[in-house]
């Protein structure tokens, strides 16, 4: 389906072109977006794929292919030479990486595998109450009437 609409739109412009007719300003956008939508659609059809697998492995592949492309990223920008730091740079980065995102990650995935996606969303509406916690008892943060109104407005919402 994806490539028949890429023909099309590509004799579309060609058949315009030999017509000797003036191409709009925009056609290079227009292959632009053909392009994304394209690749919107396989994304999506693979987003469709692996949710049949179930939570933790749909998880573990989006996790995954989210790293590929930061690290991809980073290469870009910096190179491999700015990866020479100190061993203790990397213990501490892999303790993070596992305690802020690997484990949140898992233990979301499980919930909804447990209890439901409407649960884990009301659950998931006192991380910003809790964060206000934890910030004033671990990092002697002041909580303020609005960041409370704020905190208020996630369980009111649902």
């Amino acid at each position: 389906m994806c490539a028949f609409i890429a023909v099309s739109f590509h004799r579309h412009h060609q058949f315009v072109a030999d017509s000797k007719v003036s191409l709009p300003t925009g056609a290079r956008s227009a292959y632009i977006g053909v392009a994304c939508a394209i690749l919107g659609s396989i994304a999506f059809s693979a987003k469709t794929i692996l949710v049949k697998l179930g939570s933790m492995r749909y998880t573990a592949y989006a996790s995954i292919s989210a790293s590929v492309f930061v690290i991809a990223h980073f290469m870009a920008l910096h190179g491999p030479a700015r990866l020479a730091v100190a061993h203790e740079v990397y213990v501490v980065t892999i303790i993070m990486a596992l305690f802020s995102t690997v484990l949140p990650l898992w233990l979301i995935a499980e919930g909804l595998r447990r209890i439901g996606p409407n649960q884990v969303a009301l659950v998931g509406c006192i991380r910003p109450l809790s964060t206000m916690v934890f910030g004033q008892i671990f990092l002697g943060e002041h909580i303020t009437p609005i960041q409370l109104m704020g905190a208020g407005l996630g369980p009111v919402n649902n």
